[in-house]
């Protein structure tokens, strides 16, 4: 895992408007003729003008969200209709039809599928189809379903092959067969990321993933002593907080939270800059041979975190910046109580540019 760094943006949004146009600032076009506008999305069919729109990256590592719905069952693209591809020069990756309503397929050197989709929306509260493509600088190519890594087994989701041989850095989305409806194209050619490295929403990638699953990074990272004796699975985001999850986490745990978001000052007319301050909460949970053990191994811990979090984390002055910090030692109050929970609240100031969060 590598959170996408503080600076880092999508550099080409499109939410269904014209992709050689497209509003706001930071926000680079498109070049193509297909598809027109239909209501809030793009429709790209034989009677607006199959084809493609693309542009061309400099870098060799990209990522790319988009949301789609098959909008005419009878027209359907073919099997092995290209929807969209990444190309870093060296090797190339592409997402394509299947020619039914259900399937898709992630092809590079070899050739990975998504089954049972409802591209139609023929289902009640059916929502568009959503994938996220990425292509890292070696050529490994990755595909998430709806924005999901993980199912509630704990299985892997995603789709991986190896790119196949490219010819020139390019980034495209589009068909030339059938009818496909755009409902959003998100492009970042900073880097391959899957949706725990950055979130199509800016505020979400400001808040959850470079806040709080920065901090979740860096402890698993360190190579502190005690730090690097946690299961790294034991290091995770507070979700759920209820006792059943307790039960199954392996101890030493450490949890952690964003509990609070401010925004005390805005800057400028029209909100071009923001100062947010994050709460951000850690739960040392400890269990020994007595509670005096578990007491001081989760204080080791904290005095760990605490060094590793000054040390590395909110760092750039008057953009990111760690600026209190607050700790509640457990103590024991039944005489049976073996687990002991100390609790950090950290606050960190960021300088945000609201531009990135235009359309």
């Amino acid at each position: 895992m590598a959170v996408a760094p503080f600076t880092t943006i999508w550099s080409s949004r499109i939410d269904g408007g014209d992709p050689t146009d497209p509003p706001g600032s930071q926000n680079t076009a498109f070049t193509g003729s297909a598809g027109s506008a239909d209501g809030k999305n793009w429709k790209i069919n034989s009677s607006t003008g199959s084809g493609y729109y693309s542009l061309t990256p400099t870098t060799t590592a990209y990522t790319m969200f988009i949301g789609i719905s098959y909008t005419n069952a009878s027209d359907l693209p073919a099997d092995g209709t290209v929807l969209a591809e990444l190309d870093n020069g060296t090797k190339k990756v592409q997402l394509q039809a299947d020619g039914t309503a259900t399937g898709l397929k992630l092809v590079g050197a070899t050739t990975q599928s998504f089954g049972d989709l409802d591209l139609t929306r023929t289902e009640v509260d059916s929502l568009p189809t959503s994938v996220r493509i990425t292509l890292d600088a070696a050529g490994n190519a990755k595909a998430y379903l709806f924005e999901i890594i993980e199912g509630d087994d704990g299985n892997d989701l995603t789709l991986a092959v190896a790119g196949s041989s490219g010819s020139s850095a390019t980034a495209k989305w589009g068909n030339n067969d059938g009818e496909v409806t755009w409902h959003t194209t998100y492009l970042c050619t900073a880097g391959a990321f899957n949706p725990d490295e950055i979130s199509i929403a800016d505020y979400t990638t400001q808040t959850l993933i470079q806040t709080a699953f920065s901090v979740i990074e860096t402890l698993k990272d360190s190579s502190r002593f005690h730090l690097k004796s946690v299961d790294p699975g034991s290091i995770y985001y507070g979700y759920d907080l209820s006792s059943q999850m307790m039960t199954r986490t392996v101890l030493p745990a450490i949890v952690v939270l964003v509990e609070r978001i401010d925004s005390p000052d805005m800057y400028a007319l029209a909100g071009v800059a923001a100062e947010y301050t994050f709460n951000v909460r850690i739960m040392v949970v400890t269990k020994g041979i007595d509670y005096k053990n578990a007491y001081r191994q989760g204080l080791d811990l904290v005095g760990e975190i605490m060094d590793e979090l000054y040390a590395k984390t909110g760092l750039k002055a008057s953009v990111d910046s760690l600026t209190a910090h607050q700790t509640r030692l457990d103590s024991r109050m039944d005489p049976d109580e073996q687990i002991s929970i100390h609790d950090i609240s950290l606050t960190y100031m960021k300088r945000i540019d609201l531009h990135r969060r235009s359309p």
